[in-house]
């Protein structure tokens, strides 16, 4: 990842985000969900500080013709993007590993499955 993608991904103007996309490790992804700087109701279960995403396929890659769903979690100082496998929907990324990681920390030694 370069520094204009983070910056892009953490900056306050989202309106370009939303509707442009964006681009995260050379990879262009669409934005599914923008909670990153959404305060959630405490009795929604709804994640907080959290963003959804869905890599772009591309036609022209015969290797990997499939989308794969991003979950990008901001826990200060610290912001956590996860990449889920083929077939992993956005949502059960990010709330089977990040619904509460300050009390849960994930570490991941295989990828999400």
């Amino acid at each position: 990842m370069t520094k204009p993608e983070i910056e892009a991904l953490l900056g306050k103007n989202r309106n370009i985000l939303l509707t442009q996309g964006l681009t995260l490790g050379g990879h262009k992804c669409l934005v599914i969900r923008d909670n990153l700087y959404t305060d959630a109701q405490p009795w929604t279960s709804e994640p907080r500080s959290t963003m959804d995403l869905r890599t772009k396929v591309y036609h022209g890659n015969k290797k990997d013709n499939c989308t794969h769903a991003i979950a990008v979690v901001l826990v200060y100082p610290v912001c956590l993007i996860l990449i889920g496998m083929q077939g992993i929907q956005g949502g059960t990324l990010n709330l089977k590993n990040v619904s509460n990681p300050l009390r849960s920390p994930v570490i991941l030694s295989n990828p999400v499955s």
